[in-house]
């Protein structure tokens, strides 16, 4: 998982200042209802080249990709990062790291 994050947004992408960032679809999101260990890691692929084709790779954005995060997540998923991430009673720790979160995500649902 880590490793999809640091090859996908672990660096941020060198484009031209002329190329704008395209507006694409949102990504599906995930709920955390399926235990299904390639589809989380499809999810996780999903979301960061997402991430990457906004211009969002590099360490001064990982903040807000865990904000965005948020927005990628429903149900128990979503549950569970309102608690766990914003409520400061789970595994993540401050400051809080995009991999360290996705990470959690897996222990907890998968």
């Amino acid at each position: 998982i880590a490793a999809i994050i640091h090859r996908q947004v672990g660096e941020a992408l060198d484009v031209p200042s002329r190329v704008k960032a395209p507006k694409l679809p949102s990504p599906p999101l995930f709920s955390g209802s399926v235990n299904d260990p390639v589809a989380f890691l499809t999810y996780v692929e999903t979301i960061t080249t997402w991430m990457r084709a906004q211009f969002m790779g590099g360490p001064d954005v990982d903040a807000y990709r865990v904000t965005l995060l948020k927005t990628l997540l429903t149900g128990n998923a979503l549950e569970w990062f309102i608690e766990h991430v914003e409520g400061q009673s789970g595994p993540v720790s401050v400051p809080y790291e995009f991999t360290s979160v996705i990470c959690a995500l897996h222990r907890r649902f998968i």
